[in-house]
């Protein structure tokens, strides 16, 4: 059975692109139906023996360029370690060690396209960190697949195996 559906024509050159756009892109040899999700760097405090030793001065990773300004604006008279160690036991300095690792984060997104990934990185640079996509295969999602299928008969095009 036939359905006929009625769709402003900017949905419908929407659905068209898109479709085009989900036919003609790399899939990196991914089954369909498949999308693409953003991992960002994301740092974990560890144990002592483990990562980066890293130094925070009111939240934020100072380096050692930083600190060692910060010394010579005090006249500080000592080496770097020396100048940290006293900071730390002020407790203007503190020491932790950090391990960089990628995961999908709480804001992640889903996408169809390639270039709707790049678009959002466009946008929300300033809100990732390190950022690299990923494209998973829908394993069993059956309204993942059914959108897709969707999508591909609207616009009239014949979904690719």
């Amino acid at each position: 059975m036939k359905v006929t559906i009625n769709i402003e024509k900017s949905t419908y050159e929407f659905i068209k692109n898109l479709s085009d756009e989900m036919q003609t892109q790399d899939n990196r040899a991914t089954a369909s139906p498949y999308y693409y999700m953003i991992q960002e760097e994301v740092e974990r405090g560890v144990p002592e023996d483990c990562g980066d030793t890293t130094i925070y001065q009111d939240g934020f990773k100072v380096d050692e360029d930083e600190l060692r300004e910060q010394m010579e604006d005090e006249n500080f008279d000592g080496d770097i370690e020396g100048y940290i160690e006293t900071r730390i036991s002020d407790g203007d300095l503190y020491r932790a060690n950090i391990m960089i690792e990628h995961e999908f984060t709480y804001n992640s997104n889903i996408f169809f396209t390639e270039k709707a990934v790049h678009e959002h990185y466009k946008l929300n640079k300033h809100n990732l960190r390190n950022p690299r996509d990923f494209i998973l295969y829908a394993y069993r999602n059956k309204e993942i697949e059914l959108l897709q299928k969707a999508i591909h008969e609207i616009a009239g095009l014949k979904e690719k195996k």
